[in-house]
């Protein structure tokens, strides 16, 4: 599964636009599905940089 996550992260570096973008108290974000798991991520273009915020087991994205 590290295997999955990791190559799923890098393949989301050089395209980070492509991925779903959330609403409401996550917009901003993108998420990323592997499996069950949800990583939830956002970046910045000027910078090309990617942030993790969080990784989420199905779907329960709120605290």
């Amino acid at each position: 599964m590290q295997k999955r996550i990791k190559n799923k992260v890098e393949e989301v570096a050089e395209e980070p636009t492509r991925h779903k973008h959330l609403h409401y108290d996550l917009k901003n974000s993108c998420r990323l599905r592997i499996g069950k798991l949800r990583i939830i991520f956002s970046y910045d273009e000027e910078k090309e940089e990617m942030y993790l915020e969080k990784v989420v087991f199905d779907h329960k994205y709120k605290d």
